[in-house]
């Protein structure tokens, strides 16, 4: 018999106007049926207790198992955030970097009578220890634009 059979006899048997013509175990004697019966009961509700037992099993393995991949997760995304960040850096020093590249010229305040970095201001490091121009200045590195200067015998710069 299914589970469902068992129960409606287990109900059927259990009711006050309970008749044995009607349940499925009417071919057995009175206390046969009975018995009979209630070893169907015990049967059907030791299936379902090893059911849940199974179920129970796999609910704690899927419960890991969901623990385990929000962890790969979340070390994915720290790990794709460090990533991000290091990109970052490499676009704001490569930005930095550029900056210096733009060919400024050598008058900070647009005086052609003051020769100094337009970036850190100094005058010093302009210039060779020969007096020759330099491309860069000395000191922070930016590009140096002498193509603008009006000094007509000054010396193009080195490359």
């Amino acid at each position: 018999m299914t589970d469902r059979e068992i129960i409606e006899a287990l109900r059927k048997c259990a009711s006050e106007e309970s008749r044995c013509v009607i349940c499925e175990y009417r071919h057995l004697e009175r206390r046969s049926c009975i018995a009979q019966l209630q070893r169907d009961a015990a049967d059907a509700l030791e299936r379902l207790e090893a059911t849940n037992k199974t179920l129970m099993r796999l609910m704690r393995q899927q419960a890991a198992e969901l623990e385990r991949r929000d962890r790969l997760l979340k070390e994915q995304e720290a790990a794709i955030q460090t990533a991000l960040d290091a990109a970052e850096e490499r676009r704001q020093a490569a930005a930095y970097a550029s900056e210096f590249q733009c060919a400024l010229v050598p008058h900070p305040d647009g005086d052609p009578h003051i020769l100094a970095c337009v970036r850190c201001g100094s005058g010093e490091y302009l210039t060779n220890w020969d007096g020759n121009r330099n491309t860069y200045c000395g000191q922070c590195g930016q590009k140096i634009d002498w193509s603008r200067e009006d000094d007509g015998d000054a010396q193009e710069p080195e490359i």
